[in-house]
């Protein structure tokens, strides 16, 4: 009896553990299995537009496109859609979203869907104008994320591209521009675009060259559609070395064109040939004299080799403003104006000497 009693203790606690062992299996088989049905869940790739036709997210969504996404496997139960957009810090903010336990989800491309006053990622590609604003779809299980899908909303105007231009006006060799201002035609192309803005940059001298500063003045256009995207732009107003820039704008923003120089508009080969040398340093005395000469020195003017007490010197900006005037004055500190290049004249005994220069 001993022995049978003995034996069948043995035979009880292996049974046992094996119960144990069997019931430990299970419950990782269990784990496993809920860990797998959470994040097997994944967005299909495969994205249904209203028309019909199906994309994936290399797709670029236009205005007024209603996508549908759907799982890919799993159960929609707790399962939530978010839309969102994707901020210039790289953040997200939510601007759609679904009722929780939907399998699929869709919205419109509208610009209700953007928030106001927010700085968006734009994304932009070599060789294409688009402007692209950053998105993503994200899915949610229980209020934990189990899969995303970026994407390209492709709603803002593209960069203004000018096609073709002229600068015609009146050629004024003395005063180093054009007197009166120019008439500037320009072509550009630009999709989406319902506005346009023209910008015109201040212009500084840095030594080298004409670059433009950040003091700008804006004026909305009224441009003349030629064609699909094909625009015409007129403007009144613009001298040589002048900046410019097209702003395009729709419903959803505005994008900024290249900046541009007016020169690159103008044809005549004399002129182009006139603001070549001028580029490279090269005054001109209009009138050459051996009475007098003008100079310039740690930013004094003088008018040396002149007897004469009736005098009249102006100092002129490149666009033709009057910035300094002194009569009877053979020395003119010029320390207090901005780092450009001017224009004086100095008139005397009815005569007219003028001379370009630059003050660093």
């Amino acid at each position: 009896m001993k022995l049978h009693i003995k034996k069948e203790k043995v035979d009880i606690s292996r049974t046992y553990f094996k119960t144990y062992k069997m019931r430990k299996l299970f419950a990782f088989v269990f784990f496993c299995g809920l860990f797998l049905g959470v994040y097997s869940q994944k967005i299909n790739p495969s994205i249904l537009l209203s028309n019909g036709d199906v994309v994936d997210n290399s797709h670029a969504f236009l205005d007024g496109e209603t996508p549908t996404f759907n799982m890919q496997n799993g159960t929609s139960a707790n399962v939530q859609w978010v839309l969102c957009l994707v901020g210039n810090k790289g953040e997200k903010l939510p601007a759609a979203e679904s009722t929780t336990g939907e399998s699929g989800f869709s919205f419109t491309i509208t610009p209700d869907l953007f928030p106001r006053k927010s700085d968006l990622k734009h994304m932009e590609f070599p060789n294409d104008s688009n402007v692209y604003i950053c998105a993503s779809i994200e899915l949610y299980k229980d209020g934990t994320l189990i899969d995303e899908m970026p994407l390209l909303l492709n709603v803002l105007p593209s960069r203004p591209k000018v096609t073709g231009g002229s600068l015609v006006g009146t050629f004024d060799y003395e005063a180093w521009g054009y007197y009166s201002l120019a008439h500037l035609t320009l072509s550009f192309t630009s999709d989406r675009m319902d506005n346009c803005i023209f910008v015109y940059y201040n212009r500084e001298w840095d030594g080298e060259k004409y670059v433009p500063d950040w003091a700008v003045m804006r004026e909305y256009m009224n441009v003349q559609r030629k064609s699909n995207n094909n625009y015409q732009l007129e403007y009144d107003g613009l001298d040589c070395d002048n900046f410019f820039s097209i702003i395009a704008e729709n419903k959803y923003g505005s994008v900024n064109g290249d900046t541009i120089c007016t020169n690159d508009y103008i044809t005549d080969p004399e002129i182009l040939d006139f603001l070549e040398k001028l580029h490279h340093g090269v005054g001109i005395d209009d009138i050459s004299s051996d009475e007098c000469e003008i100079v310039i020195h740690n930013n004094l003017i003088s008018v040396e080799g002149c007897n004469s007490n009736d005098i009249v010197t102006e100092i002129y900006s490149l666009d033709g403003k009057l910035v300094c005037k002194n009569i009877a004055e053979k020395k003119i500190d010029i320390n207090c104006l901005p780092n450009a290049a001017y224009i004086v004249k100095v008139n005397y005994k009815n005569k007219l000497l003028t001379k370009k220069i630059i003050k660093l």
